[in-house]
């Protein structure tokens, strides 16, 4: 570009600190910033949330923080991107109190928190077990003009699984139906492993069966999940049956499904079935 004289705009150099950033060069793209600035083109909110994704990418939340702090100083008001980046970041590193000042900022600058935003927070919340304070932003954001989405259920469906609120849970899977919101093969992974993790088979039985009857066809992530749910309780007959129901419903099984099979026999001490499998 330099040569045939084609000088580098701000969205030129905004794509390539963005993409060193992904890499986690962060170093040289701070380089490229300085580059840019040198010549006469001012950064925008755009390069900054490209810089600050970059540093939390790296768990550099100090920097990223920096980052965000200098566009304030240079005049610029940083977006809902902004604050969802910084938002992200800090509840990747369990630091779930800053986030929630960051939320409480937004909206005390007039920014409009997106499904995305709450979809960060309740991850967040759900991933350090704080179940009722994800409960209280859910019902807020369903009190907003922002809809959640299917992210947003399969976040609530894990994450209450995994804290094992199951009550909660099934009550996030009937809203989810309320809303109109068909689930798909992800959602009933998350909801039979959960139910298969709770002792619950039978209602893994069912929703698994149920899967046909809405219109999916399951995959071999959800036969996986099934298997494993019969494995762990010893039903190796009908485990077994359904490895084979997934070849005839052209969804061969992978490494995993065998590996689960496998394990399952091995314990029982049916080296027989082992030797027929491998």
């Amino acid at each position: 570009m330099m040569e045939q004289n084609i000088f580098p705009n701000v969205v030129t150099f905004n794509m390539l600190i963005d993409a060193l950033c992904k890499e986690g060069r962060t170093g040289e793209a701070e380089g490229i910033l300085k580059i840019m600035v040198r010549r006469g083109e001012k950064p925008d909110v755009i390069t900054y949330n490209a810089l600050m994704d970059g540093y939390c990418l790296q768990g550099q939340m100090k920097k990223a923080k920096q980052v965000f702090n200098s566009q304030v100083d240079k005049g610029l008001e940083p977006s809902s991107r902004s604050y969802n980046i910084l938002m992200n970041g800090f509840c990747n590193k369990m630091n779930i109190d800053k986030a929630m000042d960051l939320f409480r900022e937004m909206s005390r600058k007039g920014l409009k928190p997106t499904t995305y935003t709450y979809n960060i927070l309740l991850k967040g919340l759900l991933n350090i077990g704080t179940c009722n304070a994800a409960d209280y932003i859910f019902h807020e954001m369903m009190c907003s003009s922002q809809n959640a989405n299917i992210i947003t259920y399969s976040i609530l469906l894990d994450g209450f699984f995994r804290n094992r609120k199951i009550g909660e849970a099934i009550k996030v899977f009937r809203s989810m139906q309320d809303q109109g919101i068909v689930p798909n093969n992800f959602i009933y992974s998350i909801l039979i492993n959960g139910m298969c993790k709770a002792g619950k088979i039978e209602d893994a039985r069912k929703l698994f069966n149920s899967i046909l009857a809405n219109g999916l066809k399951p995959n071999v992530q959800l036969y996986n999940t099934m298997i494993c749910g019969l494995c762990e309780v010893a039903l190796l007959d009908e485990a077994e049956e359904l490895l084979l129901q997934m070849d005839k419903d052209g969804c061969p099984p992978n490494d995993l499904t065998f590996n689960v099979v496998v394990r399952a026999f091995l314990k029982r001490g049916d080296r027989h079935k082992v030797k027929i499998y491998l």
